[in-house]
């Protein structure tokens, strides 16, 4: 659910003084960050309101935490949680509508806490937005005089903070350029709730078990192989000049290419992802991106499947020496092209290189461009969708201080098709088949089709150099 933080701070707060359509309504005309329709907010906040209903019925006569020297001390499962007394009333303060009025999200990267925790916070103190801005066990160990200071001291602090004046000065700015702010805003937000939810699942995924065979009988020394364009989660049926895909049908094409990548018995295998390792994060990507989305894998979940088949993949290959990889276009986590983007191959190779620590195998990426010289020859990798992906050859030798001496085979993808756009003596530039075959968008309004295929980068008997597909 996009902007649930928020939604859930909307209902929290009109909720005891509005019905449902009427905290839409007030959702959809506020100036605020969220960008759905009004009735798509009106069925959010329906679910939200059950997922609260279940919440807060519990006996509020007795507390559901405790204190224990100057702490808090609370059962989640089967564990106790433990926070100090002045942390809970921190974000008590920080959160309350009558304190600082923090949204959820902003409570959550001022305390550096995840969002499972502030929903553990939430539900042990029946935390919200009309809480006091003091912490309960703070409130009951208080006598009245006590009380009224302290909180008239606290209105004070946020008065001479300034952060009140800072926020009406932020809205004043947002109202002056609401549009490009409030997409801007939004697309961050997003970005940072993926990468959020996507480390809460950091270490839960099966070791790579990777293999080493004797048999070695290659007629190459080593082989770089290009694999590009997986779009992991995209989904395209009744193709009327392309075969259907899926997410089964590219794990069947990803075992075809271990296979394929293991029938060669080199002893050197270099695998490099050329971008688009997922169909979209934000499922808006283009206009009818979400159409294209399989069981729901977009923002973490896009991820994470693209992790999960990549590690499936690499356990089926033999004698990897390493893994690199570029960013494509569908690799942003935001739904803008124009903004700064980490990506989500980014987040990949992350986790690839964490997973895969103590393996011996070389862990390389860049959002952009990589290189590498080679025994026998040089590689340049790119996604082909950047201005320097389309520079000459000789120009890409020397800007990357490229071995001028060694044959150089320059690999992009992101056109879907095999294509040799210059061959020289001194090295070729080539766009790679992707893994996707295509959707309905290539299918009938482009009215392309081509196959499934990888390709291979080596050097023959005579030195030579040699660069072959094989479709799959």
């Amino acid at each position: 659910m996009r902007f649930k933080a928020e939604l859930v701070d909307y209902y929290l707060a009109n909720k005891d003084v509005m019905s449902l359509p009427a905290i839409a309504s007030k959702v959809a005309n506020d100036e605020n960050d969220i960008t759905l329709s009004e009735g798509t907010i009106y069925n959010y906040l329906k679910k939200i309101k059950r997922e609260q209903t279940a919440v807060i019925t519990v006996d509020d006569t007795t507390p559901s935490w405790r204190v224990q020297d100057d702490k808090y001390l609370f059962e989640v499962n089967d564990s106790v949680k433990v926070f100090s007394i002045e942390q809970i009333d921190q974000i008590f303060l920080y959160y309350s509508k009558t304190g600082y009025n923090y949204t959820r999200l902003a409570v959550q990267r001022r305390f550096k806490i995840k969002p499972k925790t502030f929903n553990e916070i939430q539900r042990a103190f029946h935390l919200s937005k009309d809480c006091d801005i003091i912490s309960p066990f703070t409130k009951q160990s208080m006598n009245h005089e006590e009380l009224g200071a302290l909180i008239d001291r606290l209105q004070e602090e946020i008065i001479d903070s300034g952060e009140m004046t800072l926020i009406r000065s932020q809205k004043a700015i947002a109202r002056a350029h609401g549009k490009i702010i409030n997409r801007e805003k939004s697309d961050i937000n997003w970005r940072d709730t993926v990468i959020s939810d996507l480390l809460d699942n950091v270490g839960q995924w099966e070791k790579v078990s990777l293999k080493t065979t004797t048999k070695t009988s290659s007629r190459y020394i080593e082989m770089d192989w290009n694999i590009t364009d997986i779009h992991s989660g995209s989904a395209a049926t009744k193709m009327k000049i392309t075969e259907d895909w899926s997410i089964e049908k590219l794990e069947e094409k990803l075992d075809r290419a271990a296979q394929l990548i293991n029938s060669y018995n080199c002893k050197v295998n270099h695998l490099n992802f050329l971008g688009d390792l997922v169909e979209t994060i934000s499922g808006v990507n283009h206009p009818d991106s979400w159409k294209l989305i399989q069981d729901g894998h977009f923002g973490s979940a896009a991820i994470i499947g693209s992790f999960e088949i990549i590690l499936r993949f690499l356990n089926k290959v033999n004698n990897i020496t390493s893994i690199n990889g570029v960013g494509g276009n569908h690799d942003r986590l935001q739904a803008s092209n124009k903004l700064s983007d980490t990506g989500a191959t980014d987040l990949v190779f992350y986790m690839l290189e964490q997973h895969m620590k103590g393996s011996g195998v070389e862990i390389n990426y860049d959002p952009v461009v990589l290189s590498f010289e080679r025994e026998t020859y040089n590689v340049v990798l790119g996604h082909g969708d950047q201005g320097l992906h389309k520079r000459g050859i000789a120009d890409q030798m020397v800007l990357f201080k490229l071995n001028l001496s060694k044959f150089t085979f320059i690999n992009t993808g992101h056109l879907h098709t095999f294509l040799v756009k210059d061959s020289q003596y001194i090295g070729r530039a080539t766009v790679n088949p992707s893994i996707i075959t295509g959707n309905h968008y290539s299918d009938v309004q482009i009215g392309k089709s081509d196959r499934s295929g990888i390709t291979f980068n080596a050097t023959n008997i005579f030195g030579e150099p040699v660069q072959t597909i094989e479709n799959i």
